[in-house]
């Protein structure tokens, strides 16, 4: 668990459109909501609503292996 969630520390993006875009331009909501879904992004879930640190997202997808294009 992250520090700041136990702290009470709101997440920066609220919602799969913003979490979508901080990964990037050309990511759609529901790319971003499989990549979550494989575990390769960390995402909170509360109440029907989603969030996430936007660091946290980030450094999780530079931690990825690159796919060969």
């Amino acid at each position: 668990t992250d520090e700041r969630a136990r702290a009470g520390v709101p997440p920066d993006l609220r919602g799969w459109k913003a979490i979508a875009a901080a990964v990037g331009n050309d990511v759609h909501v529901r790319t971003a909501q499989k990549w979550e879904q494989r575990g390769k992004i960390p995402v909170v879930s509360f109440g029907g609503r989603v969030a996430a640190y936007a660091d946290r997202v980030l450094a999780c997808l530079m931690a990825q292996p690159r796919r060969a294009a």
